[in-house]
């Protein structure tokens, strides 16, 4: 959780000093140097140059390296499976959608695992290594089993660990959350209600959902 705070917090304000994370985040200074320091090794953010501090010392600012690192997105729906090839600020490089595998169960982990390997062909621009797949499912995410529970127009989804099937056939970190709830997040992100901690999103689709 403080990686990802600390992730959100340089994209939203970067470039930001450490000092400023660590006050936007409510993390102690030493734990946010510890953190940026491995997120620039991995190369999820760099510096941009420095900026004078509050006691005249100047401080080393950091930004989301976009070019280093990529992220797949996935939306694993009812009817069909969207694929969207992204850098780190969320600019889309790529996107597929089809419609979803009517079979179900391993036969869509192989469906998103293609579609996946088949945007990142695609991305118009050179770009960094894929880290990380979201993938968002139509229902609840049972994060002790892994299974996707409440979604029965996707057969057999909730009688495997879903991200750990999408690692096995993609080979890096996945997450698995419910698609409205990471619409809300984007909408929270990059969308109308950038200002506004608590407000609701209602998705109307296949069904009904609220985030």
């Amino acid at each position: 959780m403080s990686r990802s705070a600390i992730v959100q917090a340089i994209a939203s304000y970067g470039p930001v000093s450490r000092a400023s994370v660590a006050k936007l985040t409510g993390l102690s200074k030493q734990t946010v140097s510890e953190i940026v320091g491995n997120l620039e090794s991995d190369g999820w953010v760099r510096t941009v140059g420095e900026t004078e501090g509050h006691v005249g010392r100047r401080a080393v600012v950091y930004e989301i390296s976009t070019g280093d690192a990529t992220v797949s997105s996935v939306d694993l729906g009812a009817s069909k499976v969207r694929v969207a090839f992204c850098d780190l600020m969320g600019r889309v490089l790529a996107e597929r959608v089809e419609p979803t595998d009517r079979s179900g169960g391993m036969n869509v982990i192989e469906q998103v695992g293609r579609l996946v390997q088949a945007t990142e062909r695609d991305a118009r621009e050179p770009c960094g290594d894929l880290q990380i797949a979201v993938v968002g499912v139509p229902g609840v995410y049972d994060p002790k089993t892994g299974a996707v529970l409440m979604a029965p127009n996707i057969v057999g989804i909730d009688q495997f660990d879903l991200a750990a099937a999408v690692h096995k056939r993609l080979g890096i970190e996945v997450f698995v959350e419910n698609d409205v709830n990471l619409a809300a997040l984007g909408e929270h992100w990059l969308g109308n209600r950038r200002e506004h901690d608590n407000f609701v999103y209602i998705s109307v689709g296949t069904g009904i959902g609220a985030g």
